[in-house]
C-alpha cells in the first residue's frame, strides 16, 4: 500500500521489482503475481483522474526454496590440552551446530570415543549452549546414542553449540592409564533429523572428531633453587639459611602439597637445632619448628600449587656454636608429596634432592674492584633484568655456570585479548656429566601469535645478591630451546613441538642479549664549566660526577 506515500512514475517503460526476505518454507515452491487490473490503483498526475490497467496477468516464474542443511565443525576453542588421570566430569570436545533453510530438530547424536585400550568412556554427557540434554551414558567403543525428544533444536542462522563431557575412565570406572590418548567425535543420521518448516530429514553427518587429548599422571617435581648457590657459614649462626628448593606442579592439575620431609646425618642434625621450613616470597613458616632435628623430619604443610605453578621454600636454623668445621647437605626426601587439587591422587617428588652445600667454618672478609663493565651490567639483587628478542612462540635456559646468579627466569607476553601476560619459573640446576645449561620449565602460556602476524616474548631475570649465590662477572645469556619442552598449536588444534628456526639464543646479535652480573656499577655524569678561558692562568677544562649504585661502593683508579 503506498498511498500514504505514491511514487510518481514518468513517462515511458519502468520495471518493478518485489523484494522479500525469505525466513521460512524450505523445500516450498512460490511466485510472485498481478492477477487482475484492481490489484493496481494509478491516477494520472495531471488530471487525477485514475486510470484502467491493461496488458496480461499472469504469474511469474515459481522458485523454490532451497532444502533445509544441517552442518557440524569442531570448534576452535575445543579442548586440547592434558587431562588428569582419574579425572571426572571432563569437558572432552566441543562443537558448532549450525543449521540453515529452516530450524532443525535434532532428535540423537551417537557419540563415539577412541582410545587407546579401546574401553569405551565412563559417564557421557551430551550439552546444549551449556545445558545437559538427554541422559548420562557410558560410551561403548563402537560408539554410543544419545537421544534428546524435542529439546535439541538448530536454529536456522544460529550456531548451537555442543559440549561432550565424560570421566576420565574406561566404562568399567577403570582409569585410562597414563599416556593413554582419547579423542571423542559426534555423527547425525538423517533419519534422527526433520525440517520444522518441510518435515524433510536433512542429510547425515559422518563423525566429526574434537582434539586427541592424552591422559598425564598428577606430577610434582622438586630442584635445587638456583637463585641461592653452596655457602661458607659460622659456627654459633642463628636463623641460617641452610638450604633453598623449589617445588613444581604439572600442567594437568595443581597439587595440594601435606608433607615435606627433609633428611639429615646423625651429625648433620647433631649441629642445629630449630629446623623450620620458610616460604621464600613472604617469609611465613610452614609446619612447626623442629627444636631438637632427627636424621628424617616430617613437615605438615597445607599448600597448594596451581597447575604449571611453582614455589620456592628455604630450610632454615640455628648452628651451634660448638659446631666442627665441614660440609652440610639437607636433603629433600623423595616421600615429599601431596594429592592432585582436582582427582586426588597421591604424588611425591619421586627421588631425593640434595640442597645446597653449606660449609661451617671460620669467617673471612675480603674485597676487590669489581670487573670492568662490558655489554650490559645486572647489579646483584635485582629483579627483571631484561634479556630482549623477538620469536614466534617453552624451556628457557641458562648456561649452566650462571645458573646460581639467576633466582627466575620471567616471560611477558601478549594472550588472544592484547592483555600483557605475566609467567615466571625457577631454575631447575642442570646435574651430570655434559649437562651446559639449566632449565626453567613453562607450561601453560597463552602467549598469542595472530596469522601474518608477529609477537614479542620477553624474558628477564632475577639476580640474587652476592650473598645468596650470585658471582660477578658472570655472563647470563638465555636460549629457548627449539625441541625440548615445546608445544604450539594452531587454530585448527594441530599441534607444533618444534621452533623452526631452532634454538632461540639472545646472544646470537653481537653486542646484544647478554647481562654481566656486577655486584655495583658506577654512573658518569658531566658537570658543565661556566668559566673563560684566559692565557697564562689554570683553568678548568672539564668536570665530571662518579656515582655509586646503592648496592655498594665502587672502586676507583685515578686516569692520567
Amino acid at each position: 500500500d503506498l498511498s500514504a506515500s505514491p511514487t510518481r512514475l514518468e513517462t515511458g517503460t519502468r520495471i518493478i521489482k518485489v523484494l522479500a526476505d525469505i525466513v521460512g518454507g524450505s523445500s516450498y515452491t512460490y511466485d510472485i503475481q498481478i492477477r487482475r487490473a484492481a490489484d493496481i490503483n494509478v491516477v494520472d498526475a495531471e488530471l487525477g483522474q485514475p486510470i484502467l490497467m491493461t496488458g496480461t496477468f499472469a504469474a511469474g516464474t515459481g522458485n523454490t526454496i532451497a532444502a533445509g542443511t544441517l552442518s557440524i565443525a569442531k570448534s576452535a576453542d575445543s579442548p586440547n590440552t592434558d587431562i588428569a588421570v582419574s579425572a571426572t566430569n571432563v569437558l572432552m570436545a566441543r562443537f558448532e551446530v549450525r543449521a540453515a533453510g529452516e530450524d532443525v530438530k535434532v532428535e540423537a547424536v551417537t557419540v563415539d570415543v577412541d582410545q587407546t585400550a579401546a574401553g569405551g568412556m565412563d559417564n557421557g554427557k551430551v550439552f546444549l549452549n551449556g545445558t545437559q540434554i538427554g541422559s548420562t551414558k557410558d560410551v561403548a567403543a563402537g560408539g554410543t546414542e544419545f537421544t534428546f525428544g524435542s529439546s535439541f533444536i538448530a536454529r536456522h542462522g544460529q550456531t548451537e553449540i555442543i559440549e561432550i563431557y565424560g570421566d576420565a575412565k574406561e566404562t568399567d570406572a577403570t582409569n585410562f592409564a597414563a599416556a593413554t590418548t582419547v579423542d571423542v567425535g559426534i555423527s547425525v543420521a538423517a533419519a534422527d533429523t526433520e525440517g520444522l518448516s518441510s518435515g524433510n530429514t536433512v542429510t547425515a553427518i559422518s563423525e566429526v572428531e574434537g582434539n586427541s587429548r592424552t591422559m598425564t599422571a598428577s606430577s610434582l617435581s622438586a630442584s635445587k633453587a638456583s637463585g641461592y648457590g653452596d655457602q661458607t657459614m659460622i659456627a654459633g649462626t642463628n636463623n641460617a639459611k641452610l638450604g633453598s628448593f623449589t617445588l613444581s606442579a604439572g600442567s594437568t592439575e595443581g597439587i595440594n602439597i601435606n608433607s615435606i620431609v627433609v633428611n639429615l646425618t646423625s651429625n648433620e642434625s647433631a649441629t642445629i637445632t630449630d629446623l623450620r621450613l620458610v616460604d621464600n616470597s613472604t617469609g611465613a613458616q610452614l609446619g612447626s619448628t623442629k627444636p631438637s632435628p632427627s636424621t628424617a623430619n616430617t613437615f605438615s604443610v597445607n599448600v597448594t600449587l596451581p597447575v604449571s605453578g611453582s614455589k620456592t621454600y628455604d630450610v632454615v636454623g640455628n648452628i651451634k656454636s660448638g659446631s666442627n668445621a665441614g660440609p652440610w647437605v639437607a636433603i629433600l626426601d623423595s616421600t615429599t608429596g601431596g594429592n592432585g587439587a582436582v582427582t586426588a591422587q597421591s604424588t611425591t617428588i619421586g627421588s631425593d634432592v640434595s640442597l645446597q652445600t653449606i660449609t661451617v667454618g671460620s669467617g673471612t672478609l675480603t674485597d676487590a674492584v669489581g670487573v670492568s663493565p662490558d655489554d650490559a651490567n645486572g647489579v646483584a639483587g635485582s629483579s627483571d633484568v631484561h634479556v630482549n628478542f623477538t620469536v614466534q612462540e617453552l624451556k628457557v635456559k641458562v648456561p649452566a655456570n650462571s645458573a646460581t646468579s639467576v633466582s627466575a627466569v620471567t616471560l611477558k607476553y601478549k594472550d588472544a585479548a592484547g592483555t600483557i601476560q605475566s609467567a615466571s619459573a625457577a631454575l631447575a640446576l642442570s646435574t651430570g656429566a655434559g649437562q651446559t645449561h639449566s632449565t626453567a620449565t613453562f607450561t601453560g602460556l597463552t602467549f598469542y601469535v595472530p596469522q601474518n602476524t608477529e609477537q614479542n616474548l620477553d624474558v628477564y631475570v632475577s639476580i640474587p645478591t652476592i650473598a645468596s649465590g650470585a658471582t660477578a662477572g658472570r655472563a647470563i645469556t638465555v636460549l629457548l630451546d627449539a625441541n625440548e619442552g615445546f608445544r604450539a598449536v594452531d587454530s585448527s588444534g594441530t599441534a607444533s613441538t618444534t621452533l623452526a628456526a631452532g634454538d632461540l639464543n639472545s646472544a646470537d646479535t653481537s653486542g646484544k642479549g647478554t647481562v654481566y652480573v656486577r655486584k655495583s656499577i658506577p654512573t658518569l655524569s658531566s658537570t658543565p664549566i661556566t668559566s673563560t678561558l684566559s692565557n697564562g692562568t689554570d683553568q678548568v677544562l672539564g668536570r665530571f660526577n662518579v656515582t655509586a649504585d646503592a648496592a655498594g661502593n665502587i672502586g676507583w683508579r685515578p686516569q692520567r
